[in-house]
């Protein structure tokens, strides 16, 4: 509990200076590397990947040739197919923006709270993280989907961690030994 009240309040000292403007790179910095800020971005790249993902895996499936071939179909002029090809891209894309926003935030912040945690910057917060992802990702489907998506996200997290390397201190990548 006493971390808890530290962190409030150098996180209040902090936005207390940076209001003031009096803030340092150091202050800057930290900001930067807040468990809110890093959710936050991570949030937001997730959801536009998705987004990106999600345009150009629905502007795949869409065969507009397709809308034609039903005898009910009421698409013979070009402007209501595209009105349907364009629903069909936007629901694509905002259902995927929404998956990848969705899973990029909750991982992010759980590995910020475990990194937090632990102290340490290593492979097993993604360890954790991943597997607090996937169960908490599958908790509907009840105690064995939550399982098996903890184990599941848990090894894709390690295999990616393993795979890409870790962002040092000084800001290189160094690969996970």
């Amino acid at each position: 509990m006493a971390h808890t009240t530290r962190v409030t309040h150098t996180s209040m000292d902090l936005l207390r200076r940076l209001w003031s403007g009096q803030t340092t790179e150091q202050d800057i910095q930290e900001i930067r590397e807040s468990c809110l800020v890093t959710t936050a971005t991570h949030g937001t790249v997730g959801f536009l990947f998705g987004g990106f993902m999600g345009m150009f895996m629905a502007s795949m499936s869409t065969n507009p040739h397709a809308l034609l071939s039903t005898p009910e179909s009421n698409l013979h002029t070009t402007s209501a197919q595209v009105k349907t090809v364009f629903k069909d891209l936007i629901k694509g894309t905002w259902s995927s923006a929404k998956g990848f926003g969705k899973v990029a935030t909750i991982y992010s912040a759980a590995e910020c709270v475990v990194e937090g945690y632990r102290g340490k910057h290593d492979l097993g917060n993604g360890l954790v993280a991943g597997c607090f992802t996937g169960g908490f990702l599958a908790r509907a489907g009840g105690p064995s989907s939550a399982l098996m998506g903890c184990a599941g996200f848990a090894a894709f997290s390690v295999a990616i961690e393993a795979f890409m390397g870790r962002q040092s201190a000084d800001g290189h990548f160094d690969n996970v030994q």
